[in-house]
């Protein structure tokens, strides 16, 4: 069982909040930093349907957050939220338990509702931080591009069938989320050594911008489970 489970959590690419004491806290931080109005930054729901087009590779990339001057696709949305999903199942699965996902964290946030407002600050983290890549003069090298090809490949290769199809992205989209994460890394780190504060700079940024999901954001959810304690039998 526990072989199984280290297998399924090696094939996780995302670093996603840890699962555990401090939960509650964060999604506090997380909601008041996002949906406050006035100078701070907002957080709008939508329910109309986004305009959808799509990319030179067949991807289908309708909008679903805005985040200050970035614009984020449904497919690296659903990228995201839905691997945060199965990290969370397996980290419970190590505990011989299954996450109840509308179980309340502290107050009166359910576990669905706290993991995607992890995901959404997450997500418009590494927006902002591709934003000001260039400020630091912030390029991948051949090597690093190289280096994501074959994570993408090692993606499809090793990824559970049902969270990929769940996730639904195809392999030129998962290049430029993987390129896009490696960018927010490598600036972040470039910003800690010359010794700026990544978190306050970070909480600036979002008391001056917006934040803007689409209704697809409300219709990702975690009602149907990617492991269950069958995987581990």
């Amino acid at each position: 069982m526990r072989k199984k489970l280290i297998c399924i959590l090696a094939g996780f690419t995302v670093a996603v909040g840890l699962v555990g004491c401090g939960q509650g806290k964060a999604v506090a931080e997380t909601t008041v930093a996002t949906s406050e109005t006035g100078s701070e930054s907002s957080t709008v729901l939508k329910g109309t349907v986004s305009k959808s087009s799509t990319g030179s590779d067949g991807a289908d990339t309708i909008l679903t957050i805005t985040a200050g001057g970035s614009q984020v696709m449904l497919d690296e949305v659903r990228y995201y939220a839905y691997t945060a999903q199965a990290t969370y199942e397996t980290y419970y699965l190590t505990k011989g338990k299954e996450i109840d996902w509308d179980s309340k964290m502290d107050g009166n946030v359910t576990w669905e509702q706290g993991v995607k407002s992890l995901v959404l600050d997450d997500i418009c983290k590494r927006e902002w931080l591709n934003e000001i890549s260039s400020q630091y003069d912030i390029k991948l090298t051949k090597k690093e591009k190289l280096s994501v090809k074959t994570k993408v490949l090692e993606y499809f290769k090793n990824t559970n069938v049902k969270l990929a199809k769940k996730i639904n992205i195809s392999e030129g989209r998962l290049i430029k989320v993987f390129e896009k994460a490696e960018i927010a890394d490598k600036t972040e780190k470039k910003m800690e050594k010359d010794g700026s504060s990544t978190k306050e700079m970070y909480i600036k940024w979002k008391k001056g911008n917006n934040v803007t999901a689409e209704s697809q954001w409300n219709n990702i959810n975690f009602k149907e489970a990617i492991f269950t304690l069958e995987d581990v039998k």
